[in-house]
């Protein structure tokens, strides 16, 4: 056998076992995740939530802000903002289509904004870890710098994300992505926590998320109130 032969068939030779290795290690993460927030059963019957909270708003200088958030799997949201009792924002993507309400006034939606609707959808749908068990994604083991396990999530049309669980637990802590700031028009690391866990309708959520973009912190945000349907009104995600 000559050198050139045996170059291509021996990282064949290794490689199957470490990727065989690889994919059993991202299942069994799955698999524990998928248990600890309700198990597939519970997850793939409720697939629809609405979130009220409060919080604030760090980017744009600390303002409070209260939000309503409806979604239903896969790819159906809406998010009513009241920033400070001045400026109400509703965002809303239907699947195809993405709407932006300003204090009753229609906004334009360019390019740009369709996709991060989308993007914010994609990433509720994977979120809800049930997603995660569709044969289209593409998933990877990643190495973690804290006490927690990291897989990489690949989906064509969308920007990887990045999802860590913590060990004992198996609970979802943390994400990362590339998102888009809207005063730049450019990407951005943005990094959100998870925390202060309650069970709702045998489904366990965090009431606390913490976003940073860059490092800096963009927003807080507490769960006041959780409910979880099989279905909502389709009305819902109209403009």
């Amino acid at each position: 056998m000559n050198r050139t032969l045996i170059a291509a068939v021996l990282p064949g030779i290794f490689l199957l076992p470490s990727l065989a290795f690889a994919q059993s290690e991202v299942q069994a993460i799955i698999d524990k995740a998928i248990a600890a927030h309700g198990g597939k059963d519970r997850l793939n019957r409720l697939k629809a939530r609405y979130v009220k909270s409060k919080g604030v708003l760090h980017f744009a200088g600390g303002l409070p802000f209260t939000q309503e958030i409806y979604y239903e799997a896969p790819s159906r949201i809406k998010e009513t903002t009241d920033v400070n009792k001045e400026q109400v924002i509703t965002t809303v993507f239907n699947g195809k289509e993405g709407w932006i309400i300003l204090n009753g006034k229609q906004q334009k939606v360019d390019k740009k904004i369709l996709e991060e609707l989308k993007e914010a959808a994609h990433q509720a749908q994977i979120t809800r870890l049930i997603g995660l068990t569709d044969a289209a994604l593409k998933l990877a083991p990643v190495q973690a710098e804290d006490d927690t396990l990291g897989v990489k999530v690949a989906a064509k049309g969308y920007r990887d994300l990045f999802l860590f669980f913590d060990k004992k637990t198996g609970r979802l802590v943390r994400t990362e992505r590339q998102a888009l700031d809207m005063k730049s028009g450019e990407l951005v690391k943005e990094v959100t926590r998870f925390s202060e866990w309650k069970t709702v309708d045998g489904i366990t959520v965090p009431l606390k998320i913490d976003v940073r973009r860059d490092g800096k912190r963009f927003m807080e945000a507490t769960a006041t109130e959780v409910k979880f349907y099989e279905k909502l009104d389709a009305d819902i995600f109209k403009p």
